[in-house]
């Protein structure tokens, strides 16, 4: 029995835009990569961004606890100021000589800063050298 040619015209017809339909799909699949990878770029970019635009934050010492809240700081370069702290801040950690970070428009404490001198080095400074004689 033999095909009709109509129906064998449809036939390969359908094959054809078939096989049109798979690499149209694997061209779509690789778009839809292209584009999940440059939405990711496009938030890394953002994000680098928006850290380049956030305003500096000044440095400051502690100088005097005055309450649970409440701190004297000296900022590096300028006068003294009587500051808050941030709710999520570990309060304890923040004693007397502690470096910290203050927002420059609230000038309250956002972050505590490490030592400025490397621990071993501090830890050099501190160590007595005992009682040495030098005429030997």
């Amino acid at each position: 029995m033999e095909i009709d040619p109509e129906r064998k015209t449809v036939l390969k017809t359908f094959l054809q835009k078939t096989k049109t339909l798979e690499t149209k799909d694997v061209a779509l699949t690789k778009i839809k990569e292209e584009l999940a990878s440059a939405k990711e770029q496009f938030t890394r970019n953002e994000a680098i961004l928006l850290s380049l635009q956030a305003i500096g934050m000044s440095i400051a010492e502690v100088l005097k606890c005055l309450s649970e809240d409440k701190y004297i700081v000296k900022v590096s370069m300028g006068p003294h100021y009587v500051v808050g702290c941030r709710n999520a801040l570990d309060k304890s950690k923040i004693t007397q000589g502690t470096r910290v970070a203050l927002d420059v428009s609230t000038n309250t404490i956002m972050k505590i800063l490490p030592r400025e001198v490397h621990p071993a080095v501090y830890s050099m400074s501190v160590e007595s050298p005992g009682s040495v004689a030098y005429t030997d």
